[in-house]
């Protein structure tokens, strides 16, 4: 494995066990919802720091809608963005760059 390679996949590891703390401010609340934290888990709905009611998206067409299961999320307080992901997937940012990498 290169260096390229691991560093890409230690990226990779690093944000599915860090996906579902995300926007996490509040060191208490944090504590709360994942106390352990050695193992990948899944984002809980509830999301008190949430920054996704500050969001709002509309679609020009029918192409251009691209958060398809979350569109009807924004503008909702204490919503957690990554809520429809599995324990150990990766946020969007790290699929478009492992695709740009693969």
């Amino acid at each position: 494995m290169t260096i390229h390679e691991a560093a890409s996949q230690g990226s990779l590891i690093a944000d599915a066990f860090a996906m579902p703390v995300h926007w996490h401010y509040n060191r208490e609340a944090l504590d709360q919802d994942y106390p352990e934290f050695s193992i990948y888990h899944a984002p809980l709905s509830h999301h008190p720091d949430s920054i996704l009611w500050r969001s709002e998206f509309t679609p020009v067409n029918e192409k251009s809608g691209i958060l398809r299961d979350q569109a009807g999320f924004g503008g909702q307080r204490n919503v957690h963005y990554h809520q429809n992901l599995n324990a150990g997937e990766n946020t969007i940012n790290f699929k478009l760059a492992r695709a740009l990498y693969d």
